[in-house]
């Protein structure tokens, strides 16, 4: 087994895998030489000989976190340590790992695997303690009385995985108090937890001179309880004490997958991905509801690559979206500012009766094709509007502009059209190359939007993940 950890982390991971007789290899990750265990090595690249073997992964180092989904990728099993400082921002980015490569990712608690919480999930899941109506754990531990709240916040993230795994339950509100806040810290730290159809929980930290924590579960066939003294810990069932065998060592699960010839499903040994997330989900509250200093709804959202895919294209849709809004107001405002063009051309141009250089034949008062078809055009629609004809002017041969109208004048007679003479006219034509730049300046606007839509039918074409759907973080 590797070990890939920080410089913060080494000395504790190193000494719990070899509490729980663990074959280590050697060191991977952001460590300096001086803190390498003795007999230990660090490997920058590592040989063919530790190619398949699974990793022990822990530390708050960006690096220690680049290098998971790498090792995942390679095809190794990677057991995660979490604590609260690493923070929900580095848990929630291998939502779509664990998907892709179920069973691999595996975090790794202190305390969900205590022997005593072993029997008891065992106990609750058999069904002979009936439903649990209610939940709650104090702690105190050895210590001045006033302490950081970021112990708090790490003694909170171990105790919501452990009742998460006792109950299954998604607890809908969370309120987190401090109390006797003072410039060394807090003297108290408790929080509740509720929702509809799931058990109360309460959850009360403090220090004091005897370190003792006692978990009281209540169900409908009496009372359960976890006591720790120290380092020794009991489990009682209505007052009656109950053998909990198993190591103490929290690594030991590990140990044991490591010596399995196959490897165990993620439930046997500890908790899934998503338990982590859903523990990372009700720290976030509780710092949450200190802040706000009120009471947290959750709200979960499945996250599967394809709703996590479907969040990305609204949120980015908004945006083009506003985008494109605020582009539309402007060009119409350059539009309507900056346009050369008169009113009377702009007219003429609405309804199409212009002849432009380019309808007629080089240096000839004939019309081209195109022109051939423009004055049918305005044949056709000459009497539905009263804008005037306007072949453009400005040409090389100053009698050539008066020949071209005449040729018009001539054809809109012979289809016995009223006052052609009056609503025929030469004049220059001005902004051909605004007209040219705004269309331009359109198709950049709505370019950007379009592609976006074509990209949202790959929405409706994406099969839905064969894995199972993981939940992910909650929106307050």
């Amino acid at each position: 087994m590797l070990l890939l950890a920080d410089n913060s982390t080494l000395t504790s991971l190193y000494a719990a895998a070899q509490a729980a007789n663990l074959p280590l290899e050697g060191v991977v990750g952001p460590v300096s030489e001086d803190n390498l265990p003795s007999g230990m090595q660090r490997f920058s690249a590592l040989p063919e000989s530790v190619s398949r073997q699974s990793v022990l992964a822990g530390g708050t180092d960006p690096e220690v976190w680049k290098r998971i989904p790498e090792f995942l990728r390679q095809g190794r099993t990677v057991w995660v340590a979490l604590s609260a400082d690493q923070g929900s921002s580095a848990i929630y980015p291998l939502i779509p790992l664990d998907e892709e490569f179920p069973g691999r990712l595996r975090p790794i608690w202190e305390c969900v695997l205590a022997p005593p919480l072993n029997e008891l999930r065992r106990l609750l899941a058999t069904g002979d303690l009936g439903a649990i109506l209610q939940l709650q754990w104090e702690t105190t531990v050895d210590g001045p009385p006033c302490f950081p709240i970021e112990e708090a916040d790490r003694a909170w993230l171990q105790t919501a995985a452990v009742l998460r795994s006792l109950t299954s339950a998604e607890f809908q509100r969370v309120t987190a108090i401090h109390s006797g806040i003072g410039p060394t810290g807090i003297t108290t730290a408790s929080v509740s937890l509720s929702g509809e159809g799931v058990p109360d929980a309460m959850w009360i930290y403090r220090r004091g001179n005897s370190p003792r924590s006692e978990l009281t579960v209540t169900t409908e066939r009496g009372t359960a309880q976890v006591i720790w003294n120290g380092d020794q810990s009991q489990l009682l069932i209505n007052c009656r004490e109950i053998a909990s065998p198993g190591s103490t060592v929290w690594l030991a699960p590990v140990a044991t997958a490591q010596a399995s010839p196959t490897e165990n499903p993620p439930s046997e040994t500890g908790s899934t991905w998503t338990d982590a997330v859903r523990a990372f989900d009700l720290l976030d509250a509780a710092r949450r509801s200190i802040r706000r200093r009120r009471t947290v709804e959750l709200q979960f959202e499945s996250t599967s690559e394809r709703s996590q895919f479907k969040t990305h294209m609204t949120t980015v849709g908004c945006g083009l979206l506003l985008a494109t809004m605020f582009g539309l107001f402007g060009l119409l405002l350059v539009g309507r500012l900056c346009d050369p063009r008169d009113a009377q051309q702009k007219q003429a141009e609405t309804v199409g009766f212009v002849l432009r250089d380019q309808d007629f034949e080089p240096d000839s008062a004939r019309l081209n094709s195109r022109g051939r078809e423009g004055l049918a055009q305005i044949i056709v629609t000459y009497n539905r509007h009263s804008s005037s004809i306007l072949i453009q002017d400005g040409i090389s041969r100053p009698d050539l502009a008066a020949e071209r109208r005449a040729h018009v004048v001539t054809a809109l007679t012979d289809a016995h059209l009223d006052q052609p003479d009056l609503r025929t006219l030469t004049r220059p034509l001005h902004g051909g190359w605004f007209q040219r730049l705004m269309l331009v300046a359109w198709v950049i606007l709505f370019l950007p939007m379009g592609i976006f839509l074509a990209i949202q039918l790959l929405i409706t074409v994406t099969p839905e993940t064969l894995h199972p759907v993981r939940e992910s973080t909650p929106n307050v």
